[in-house]
């Protein structure tokens, strides 16, 4: 699948950076000050490749303004063009315009799964109703299916989008523990006469771009750029994107959390032993006992380090066990 999302880069301290302005945060539902990033990446559910990206600039900022949701249809564009044929778009209710619907069924033959505005309008049985309306009479006309892993009750009906065509409409209402009460959500899906179980499955895959934004900004530091330039802000992305992948590369089938991977990643260092041979090493914490030679070794490593990679370690430097 191909997710569509945006995110806020924090940087409280930061006013002479560029792209960086006054933008709501919902996560702690107050105007911060920060760069808002649009992002579309490709998920098969474990796999997180970023495929492209773009800065947001306020209106004003920039010669020409471009909003979020034309940033996302040039993102699309750019990423269909490069060959990029995913099974379906998942997006959230932001970029659930009618104009990025008909770009997507449309000119590019995509499908999609996304949630809507209680106050959005569809067609339903000849009549023009909206999203909220419909929900009540279809859980108050006969009993929901209810998918017992997920606490989730929902149900379906097929619905018309204006001129984009015949849709899967699902009410969903979601227990999100048990002290909660249900949520109501409105989804729609472009496949017509496609289950309640399937739309909320794929809408609830969309949550993968949540989590790896959040890997990005607790493991890889991708809001902790201080460059004042936007190319350089760029680059940064883009190296916190690649470092993403190479970290889901190295958890494929090991079990190892973000976290684990990275400080496994940053524990590995090329020793070189002569004859221009190199071994990979993984650096491991001493006892409080070390034994005898270890500053020998110690400054060894920092040389060999420096003289293969430029890095210098600062001191202490663990152990050393070959991988």
């Amino acid at each position: 699948m191909l997710i569509l999302d945006d995110t806020l880069l924090q940087h409280p301290r930061s006013r002479k950076m560029q792209g960086v302005y006054w933008d709501w945060d919902h996560a702690e539902q107050r105007y911060v000050f920060g760069q808002r990033l649009v992002m579309l990446i490709w998920s098969d559910g474990f796999w997180r490749i970023p495929v492209a990206f773009a800065f947001w600039h306020k209106k004003g900022a920039r010669p020409k303004y471009k909003t979020k949701n034309e940033i996302a249809r040039t993102l699309l564009q750019w990423a269909v063009s490069r060959g990029v044929r995913p099974a379906y778009v998942a997006f959230d209710n932001w970029y659930a315009s009618k104009r990025n619907l008909r770009l997507i069924v449309g000119e590019m033959s995509l499908q999609f799964v996304t949630r809507l505005k209680k106050n959005a309008y569809v067609h339903w049985e000849g009549k023009r109703i909206r999203a909220d309306v419909l929900g009540q009479r279809l859980l108050a006309e006969t009993r929901p299916y209810r998918f017992r892993a997920s606490g989730t009750w929902a149900r379906s009906a097929v619905v018309r989008l204006g001129d984009i065509g015949l849709m899967t409409f699902v009410v969903a209402r979601d227990v999100i523990d048990e002290d909660s009460r249900p949520v109501i959500r409105y989804l729609l899906a472009s496949t017509p006469r496609l289950s309640a179980r399937e739309v909320v499955w794929r809408y609830r895959q969309r949550w993968t771009i949540e989590v790896f934004f959040r890997d990005l900004k607790q493991h890889l530091s991708i809001k902790d750029h201080r460059g004042r330039s936007l190319v350089a802000a760029h680059h940064h992305v883009a190296c916190a994107c690649m470092a993403a992948v190479a970290l889901d590369h190295l958890r494929m089938g090991s079990g190892m959390s973000p976290c684990e991977a990275k400080q496994l990643l940053q524990r590995l260092v090329f020793i070189d032993t002569g004859w221009e041979k190199f071994r990979l090493a993984l650096l491991r914490p001493t006892a409080a006992d070390t034994p005898p030679g270890l500053d020998e070794a110690k400054r060894a490593v920092r040389r060999q380090l420096f003289r293969v990679t430029g890095l210098s370690l600062k001191p202490p430097v663990a152990l050393l066990d070959a991988a």
